[in-house]
């Protein structure tokens, strides 16, 4: 046998790093869909370490969620429910800039026209926190001065 070149059925993806005999080879896509690379003759330690790419993503995004928690929690607590829906209210914004954030990190998106459909989604929710939190807060006052005018 010749040097030849080493093809595995594992589905390529970008998160694989191969070390043959504790030497970080590169890899490229093999028979349209598999992971291969060049090996040399003889025996060989080979070993293959994935890492989710979006992993450090879902990290970031667990951990503003949990701040969001808190922050909400925190709200809460201090209102005592005086006001019904402030709390939807602030998580959808929270979580909506949170998204829209992350979001704009990942690789795999899917677009319309040129914006990432996940970046909508989270706008919508902006959006819809907002409009909320005005419903709730500014057309009562709205509507108490003008009926009120003592």
């Amino acid at each position: 046998l010749e040097d030849a070149y080493f093809s595995m059925t594992l589905p390529y993806d970008e998160g694989f790093k191969i070390y043959v005999d504790n030497k970080l080879m590169d890899y490229d896509l093999t028979n349209t869909a598999f992971i291969g690379f060049p090996i040399t003759k003889g025996n060989h330690q080979i070993k293959i370490v994935y890492t989710a790419p979006l992993k450090n993503i879902s990290l970031v995004l667990s951990g503003l969620s949990l701040i969001g928690f808190i922050i909400i929690t925190v709200i809460k607590c201090k209102d005592k429910y005086k006001h019904p829906g402030l709390l939807f209210s602030l998580y959808c914004i929270w979580y909506g800039i949170g998204r829209f954030i992350i979001e704009g990190m990942r690789t795999d998106s899917l677009y319309l026209g040129t914006f990432r459909i996940s970046q909508i989604v989270s706008i919508i929710l902006i959006m819809g926190g907002i409009i909320s939190l005005m419903y709730q807060y500014l057309i009562p006052r709205i509507r108490k001065k003008k009926t009120c005018p003592k």
